[in-house]
């Protein structure tokens, strides 16, 4: 190591994991990720991800489950499955939408645990050629199940496998937008005929 450089233990552990899952990608190919396995990787999740939690907050300080904020609510929707979101949000989207692997596990205001989480991806590639999973953004929509309804959060962040954006997306930096994945989201939920065009009721925590 070279003398006087600080060491970032965060930064080193953020770029690590998404180097290591990038190779895994790359090596097992991107159709692990498909829509059809969404229900697959909402169970996966809600095993590994607190496991990954502990050992977050032990090693760096820094965990991998963390809360929906209210602002980040997008509808409340009946007779639908996070599935059906999941087909709304890729019908709407301009590029590939995906299962999120990398995202934190999230907990919503009335203490439901995340059940379905995807990424839609937005803005330029890194370079000429590139897939569309290494975009620079995305739209980063989560799902909870609360009293047979599939309630939808969502916010446009930066894009979570790019290590050069680790510190924006981990900690909310300058491309974290909830207002335009609220609006995003809702868009295509409308266009599917999920929610209705002017209707936008929050719960209450009761």
């Amino acid at each position: 190591m070279t003398p006087g450089l600080p060491v970032d233990p965060v930064a080193i552990a953020a770029v690590a994991l998404v180097t290591a899952t990038v190779a895994v990608r790359l090596y097992a190919g991107g159709g692990l990720l498909s829509l059809r396995f969404l229900s697959f990787w909402g169970r996966a999740r809600r095993i590994y991800m607190p496991v990954l939690d502990r050992i977050g907050k032990r090693l760096v300080g820094i965990g991998a489950e963390n809360r929906a904020r209210r602002d980040e609510f997008v509808a409340d929707v009946a007779d639908a499955t996070p599935a059906d979101v999941a087909a709304a949000v890729a019908d709407a989207a301009t590029y590939r939408t995906e299962v999120s692997v990398l995202s934190g596990l999230k907990t919503d205001w009335t203490g439901n645990v995340e059940v379905a989480s995807v990424v839609a991806y937005a803005g330029p590639k890194p370079f000429p050629g590139a897939p569309d999973w290494l975009r620079d953004d995305q739209l980063h929509v989560f799902m909870f199940e609360d009293r047979g309804r599939v309630r939808v959060c969502a916010h446009y962040e930066a894009n979570s496998w790019r290590p050069d954006k680790w510190r924006d997306h981990l900690f909310k930096g300058e491309t974290f937008d909830a207002e335009t994945g609220v609006r995003n989201t809702r868009a295509a939920l409308v266009v599917d005929g999920l929610v209705h065009p002017v209707s936008r009721e929050r719960d209450s925590d009761a």
